[in-house]
């Protein structure tokens, strides 16, 4: 009988009819033994949420400098660069930033769901990011829609509020 060494011990190959050896105890320590495929997947998906972050935050950002009419002048002190990642960049990194969140809400509940546990604070975690970017997109619509129900074009500021 070959004898073959893995991370954890010696492997399944050292059994003896199938009697486990000393390595592959049952009561072995569980800092010893591999995790499984889901809890692997689990963890995995638990570490994009800094990524995840990371990357609202800066949506957030560009969702407030949009909205601003001094963002959009030379009045508002901002660097004409800024206005012109804005404005090539948002709506593409919108699309993207939605899109990662979809294939991270289905991996993460995939995940808790091959795990048998952690439904609570999966289901939190992943209904809080959509929450939060539909807050956003409420905010982003909401005074284009005032605009239009007044009676002016959808992207209207009031020349008075230019004025600071």
């Amino acid at each position: 009988m070959s004898k073959s060494l893995s991370i954890t011990g010696w492997d399944a190959a050292a059994t003896r009819g199938g009697e486990r050896s000393r390595f592959h105890s049952r009561s072995a320590p569980r800092l010893l033994s591999q995790p499984s495929e889901a809890e692997n997947s689990f963890l995995s998906a638990w570490l994009c949420v800094p990524l995840l972050f990371g990357a609202f935050a800066l949506l957030t950002t560009a969702v407030i400098l949009k909205e601003q009419p001094l963002f959009w002048r030379n009045a508002g002190g901002y660097p004409i660069w800024m206005r012109d990642t804005v404005r090539i960049f948002f709506w593409p990194f919108l699309i993207i930033f939605t899109g990662c969140l979809g294939m991270w809400s289905t991996w993460l509940l995939g995940a808790a769901a091959n795990r048998g546990r952690s439904w609570g604070s999966s289901v939190t975690a992943v209904t809080g990011f959509w929450a939060a970017l539909g807050g956003l997109m409420f905010y982003m619509v909401w005074n284009n829609l005032e605009n239009v129900t007044d009676g002016h074009h959808w992207h209207y500021h009031n020349p008075s509020s230019l004025v600071r």
